[in-house]
């Protein structure tokens, strides 16, 4: 069995384009991702929520939360958001997007550790910092590795 492709949409090239066409789509796109982002935050707190209402452990439920934002980010991502993709297979595009996020989970602890225990910010203050600067990282890395446009007449990756 193979995994899923992604021929639902077609690849818009954008190489010689112009720079205005370029830049504006780069905006949608930004606030599209936001807009998944949103939602996949709301996900993710309604299950974290419910794990705890379930009496699961909070480090389970935060888990069980991230897991389903995450799933939410990628489907909203590649149906919505962007309009190219780089990877023919569906798995590997998956991994990579998770392993972005991880990288996004990360530089969140570390920002939040530099925040509130070297520059004594308060914590709501430094995690709404935190959260602006890991949302442009995510949506930078994976419109750099994911949802770059290619060139005219080149096919997505193969594994």
């Amino acid at each position: 069995m193979t995994a899923p492709s992604f021929v639902d949409r077609p690849v818009i090239a954008v190489a010689g384009s112009g720079g205005t066409a370029v830049r504006r789509q780069a905006l949608v796109e930004l606030a599209r991702y936001f807009v998944a982002s949103a939602v996949a935050l709301g996900v993710d707190t309604g299950l974290y929520a419910l794990g705890l209402r379930l009496h699961l452990d909070y480090q389970l439920a935060a888990i069980l939360g991230f897991l389903g934002g995450l799933s939410v980010a990628y489907l909203i991502s590649v149906r919505w958001a962007f309009r190219t993709r780089s990877l023919g297979d569906a798995r590997i595009e998956f991994a990579v997007f998770a392993g972005i996020g991880v990288l996004g989970l990360l530089l969140t602890e570390a920002l939040l550790w530099l925040q509130i225990d070297v520059l004594h910010l308060g914590p709501l203050a430094a995690k709404l910092v935190a959260a602006c600067g890991v949302f442009l990282f995510n949506f930078g890395a994976r419109k750099c590795v994911l949802f770059k446009a290619r060139p005219a007449g080149r096919s997505p990756a193969l594994p």
